[in-house]
């Protein structure tokens, strides 16, 4: 991070932390990426998941991207190469370029649509700052410790910087 730049917001994409701000649950993330495509990508992206899923893509039918992502990734291909079984325009590859492209610029659109949406990380992230109306109860862990960068876990409890163990810090 450059110096005199600061964050306002992390988006926390997974285990639907993010779904207050407009993004889907993953559930829905493959539906919702496959109809934000062109219609000759649509086709190449539901085919795929025909043939790797064995069913037609659903609202909330629960189909994994992340699985899907798996299961296209061409480096799981590699072995047939050099082979007349599988070409390197092959509808598989295809899908994954679809894939992956679909996914970047889905969520980029979904980060822009979302950029003033206030969620509940908000609130929480408001009420730590410095002069907010919340503060942090005292550690019951020793292990980690608080910076200014965030928390730090530890293999074991220690002193605070610039003290030693022998006490003569």
């Amino acid at each position: 991070m450059n110096p005199g730049t600061s964050i306002d917001r992390v988006y926390l994409l997974g285990a639907g932390a993010s779904v207050p701000y407009g993004f889907p649950a993953m559930a829905n993330l493959s539906w919702e990426i496959v109809e934000s495509l062109i219609p000759t990508h649509r086709t190449i992206l539901r085919n795929a998941i025909r043939e790797c899923f064995g069913k037609d893509l659903g609202p909330d039918d629960g189909t994994n991207f992340e699985d899907l992502l798996n299961l296209l990734n061409p480096a799981a291909l590699l072995y047939l190469a050099d082979t007349d079984i599988i070409a390197a325009d092959s509808s598989r590859h295809q899908a994954s370029d679809v894939a992956l492209a679909g996914l970047r610029e889905f969520i980029q659109n979904k980060c822009v649509a979302v950029a003033n949406t206030t969620g509940p990380f908000d609130t929480l992230v408001n009420a730590l700052r410095v002069g907010g109306s919340y503060t942090l109860p005292p550690l019951t862990d020793p292990t980690v410790q608080i910076s200014r960068s965030g928390f730090v876990k530890t293999d074991s409890p220690s002193r605070h910087p610039g003290t030693s163990d022998s006490g003569s810090g």
